[in-house]
């Protein structure tokens, strides 16, 4: 099934299509304004992404470079379209810090997204009683109602653009400490519940396992998920220092992505193919650490045992008693 590509990935595509096509008709940025009347800045803007590229435009800048084969023209003309759509980072940009914004124009278009978390489940495989629980949490007691309800709603969309049949590959290691916290039991009414429910979720998207076990998946799940478990027995380990998501593109004109959730602000870090940076030593130390635990395949039995523990509350310890 073909994946879409999504408006930013487009325009970056096509910003490198249009920079290839004028250096390859040997035409400087000035040359381009003067034949169309342009100012210098709008050609710049154009090949840059800061401003969107009208159809009658690319094909004029086509004529302009002897592009005529009629393959070509459609593909840049649906990546013009592609361009153009509404994203979920420009419905909820009001509610967005900019990096978090800048992050979803790119999130669900990844080939490949590697995710850590350390004390939450991941936002994706949250279930909606979850992100109710947290988000007015995380907002705080002064936070209104229509910005609670925008983030959630907000999350509920991004779960959807992630976990449909044409989604990334997603790659997910949760460390078990995420799991033993009562998200939910916040008056104290709850209990186990909504974790309760929230490992049922789990135990469902977790569909490279499943699939590895020889079942069935549903054809409304992404296909390409993995869950694994850091075990509390575990002890310390690296990238227990805190959470992080990576976003791998097969095509090498998009530059690999990580996000870090910090506090007080979102980190995210582009990185170039020949400079990568941190990104391949988090990737690696990511690896390294799932060749390490229980297979996906394995998950129903490490959470059935959690379960049991947490049926039995030998991990509630009553500190507050």
């Amino acid at each position: 099934m073909a994946r879409d590509r999504g408006p930013a990935v487009a325009r970056r595509l096509l910003e490198k299509a249009l920079r290839a096509m004028r250096a390859s008709a040997e035409l400087s940025q000035q040359q381009v304004a003067a034949e169309f009347d342009w100012s210098p800045s709008k050609v710049l803007r154009i090949e840059n992404g800061q401003v969107a590229v009208q159809t009658s435009d690319l094909l004029a800048l086509l004529a302009l470079y002897g592009v005529d084969d009629s393959d070509r023209v459609r593909e840049l003309v649906a990546l013009v379209r592609e361009s153009r759509r509404p994203s979920l980072a420009s419905k909820y940009r009001h509610i967005l810090t900019p990096e978090f914004a800048d992050w979803l124009e790119y999130e669900a278009y990844a080939d490949t997204i590697h995710h850590f978390e350390t004390k939450l489940i991941p936002g994706p495989l949250q279930i909606e009683a979850y992100t109710r629980a947290i988000v007015p949490a995380f907002l705080g007691p002064e936070a209104e109602q229509t910005r609670i309800d925008q983030t959630i709603e907000m999350r509920l969309d991004r779960l959807e653009e992630l976990l449909n049949p044409k989604g990334p590959e997603l790659i997910y290691i949760i460390d078990e400490a995420a799991l033993r916290r009562w998200i939910g039991n916040e008056a104290g009414s709850t209990g186990q519940r909504i974790m309760m429910d929230q490992i049922n979720r789990l135990k469902k998207l977790n569909t490279i396992g499943r699939r590895a076990q020889g079942e069935e998946v549903s054809g409304n799940l992404n296909p390409n998920v993995s869950i694994q478990i850091v075990p509390l027995s575990r002890g310390a380990y690296h990238l227990l220092r805190g959470p992080f998501e990576l976003l791998h593109f097969n095509d090498e004109s998009i530059e690999n992505m990580a996000y870090f959730e910090n506090p007080d602000m979102d980190v995210v870090i582009r990185y170039t193919r020949n400079e990568p940076g941190k990104y391949d030593d988090y990737l690696d130390r990511f690896v390294a650490l799932q060749k390490s635990l229980h297979a996906p395949e394995e998950l129903d039995r490490v959470l059935d045992r959690l379960v049991d523990v947490m049926a039995d509350r030998r991990n509630d310890l009553r500190l507050d008693a």
